[in-house]
């Protein structure tokens, strides 16, 4: 039977020592998963202009790549975005599993390093792949019309083995996933519906191939972020769209409202505070359908905080 990426999971934990392997604690389904080793040959003259033949050197391995996961309360995002951006505050709601988890980047890692636990076919035995020493280099967050949100990690980490036989993971509810239809916008102080939604958070990075002592191919230097997206809404606000061609500062909140616990709602919610910027060519009316408008985005964030995630009803352990 071939393997199918829906029947297999993502398990991940933080670590207590980088680098060494600790058994999942959150799980969640995948979307799409790929990552690998990647070890190209690399070539050395041993001796200068001469005839020998070059020597091949077993190089650092880079262990890299993506993991498409859907938004859900229950699973895995939290860790991933404490490990981005640095800080998280927590604030129970009803229960001490349930509350306010505010995510703000800082100049320093969040964790230590992330275990991630990867079984592509649990029907599969011993199909399983064990990754230590990651951190998150970016994080893609998409929502197109009546689709769960998504969450794009891009990955980095020291170490790949094969593992044993995987674990019995426990997911939360399907009704705990963020959907498009109940997203709404503000542009400043202005609320409107969303049609489409792309958020994306990039880290610094410095190449560094031949590091001594680490087998990454990327390290990860944190404290500086770059925060870029988009917004599709309908286009019935002129405040919002002289803003948008006045190129003027905004602040930009977008939230998505799940189920409730209790009577707490669900939710979560990014916040770009005060410094983004919209752009993008200026609406044309055009066909017999309602007008959309397409708002591209940029910011800059450092330590200061300007980037901040609102995550309401969290059940995950950071």
């Amino acid at each position: 039977m071939p393997a199918f990426g829906y029947l297999g999971y993502a398990g991940v934990a933080k670590e207590t020592t980088w680098a060494t392997f600790v058994p999942a604690t959150d799980f969640a389904r995948f979307n799409s998963e790929g990552v690998a080793k990647a070890r190209p040959p690399v070539m050395l003259d041993a001796v200068g202009n001469s005839r020998l033949p070059q020597v091949r050197l077993a190089p650092n391995e880079a262990v890299a790549g993506p993991l498409v996961i859907p938004v859900n309360i229950d699973d895995v995002v939290g860790y991933l975005l404490k490990d981005l951006l640095g800080a998280e505050a927590f604030t129970p709601l009803e229960s001490s599993t349930v509350g306010q988890h505010v995510f703000t980047p800082q100049a320093a890692l969040g964790l230590t390093g992330l275990s991630v636990e990867i079984n592509r076919d649990s029907s599969i035995s011993n199909n399983v792949w064990k990754a230590s020493g990651g951190h998150v280099a970016s994080l893609d967050f998409t929502a197109a019309p009546g689709q769960v949100l998504l969450c794009n990690a891009a990955m980095t980490f020291k170490d790949l083995v094969s593992g044993a036989t995987g674990q019995s993971p426990t997911y939360g509810t399907n009704a705990r996933y963020a959907m498009t239809h109940t997203g709404t916008v503000l542009v400043g102080a202005l609320p409107f519906n969303m049609v489409n939604f792309a958020l994306k958070i990039d880290a610094g990075l410095m190449s560094d191939r031949r590091g001594l002592g680490s087998k990454l191919i990327l390290q990860q230097q944190p404290g500086r972020y770059k925060i870029s997206g988009s917004i599709t809404a309908y286009f019935d606000d002129l405040a919002l769209v002289n803003a948008f061609l006045n190129d003027t500062a905004q602040t930009i909140s977008v939230q998505f409202t799940l189920d409730s616990v209790g009577v707490t709602p669900l939710l979560i919610k990014f916040v770009i505070t005060s410094s983004a910027f919209l752009s993008g060519e200026t609406p044309k009316v055009g066909g017999p359908g309602e007008v959309m408008l397409t708002l591209p985005f940029d910011a800059v964030s450092g330590t200061a905080g300007n980037l901040l995630f609102r995550i309401g009803g969290f059940a995950v352990r950071l």
